[in-house]
């Protein structure tokens, strides 16, 4: 939709068909490499097009930005629920929705269940990090702390190649220890204990997965 309504926009302003920065073509519904000549073309071709290609651009995708907006906003109210949920309870239960092998998890997308809220909280290994770095760098690129696939979620980090539920526990002992350590007033820092932790995830042979 936003593609095609782009596409008015540009015949309406005297451009032609938008060309592709990084020489992709669709043909036949399959997604091809053009030619290296195209693809020198249309790189060319899109640095030169100025103000009327980005004007286009934007309104032509103005509807999405404009959910993605509103999301945020919603998405920013679930957040302060799980955050107010979190302060104040006294037990934490920690999920997935995932099924994680056995002594071959690196990551876990978790999130702690607080009744009629919640709050994620992903528990990342070093081993993944290792993986993920030497992955982009054997392609030529190099692996950015604000593009890697948890940048979206906080995360702690745990010093071992993987992860079981007992370095899940301890990680998030820490990580609650740390993140209300100067929190004046906080039932945890008044009682001098921390909530009861419990990890609820399921796991499995790597090789029934």
């Amino acid at each position: 939709m936003s593609q095609a309504r782009e596409e008015r926009l540009r015949r309406a302003m005297g451009l032609g068909p938008s060309p592709d920065p990084i020489g992709l073509r669709v043909v036949n519904d399959r997604v091809r490499r053009a030619s290296a000549a195209q693809d020198a073309a249309d790189f060319d071709a899109w640095h030169r097009e100025g103000v009327r290609a980005w004007l286009a651009s934007g309104l032509a995708y103005l509807p999405q930005r404009a959910e993605r907006g509103a999301r945020r906003i919603r998405g920013r109210a679930v957040d302060l629920a799980g955050e107010r949920a979190l302060t104040r309870a006294r037990t934490l239960v920690y999920r997935s929705r995932h099924v994680h092998p056995i002594g071959e998890t690196r990551d876990i997308e978790g999130y702690f269940d607080l009744g009629r809220a919640w709050y994620r909280l992903d528990v990342l290994s070093a081993g993944i990090l290792a993986v993920a770095a030497e992955q982009d760098w054997a392609t030529g690129r190099v692996m950015r702390g604000d593009e890697n696939s948890w940048s979206g979620a906080e995360s702690v980090l745990v010093p071992d190649a993987t992860l079981d539920d007992r370095l899940v526990a301890e990680a998030i002992a820490r990580w609650y220890a740390d993140r209300f350590r100067l929190r004046r007033g906080h039932w945890s820092q008044l009682e001098r204990r921390l909530p009861t932790i419990r990890v609820d995830l399921a796991w499995a042979p790597a090789d029934q997965l």
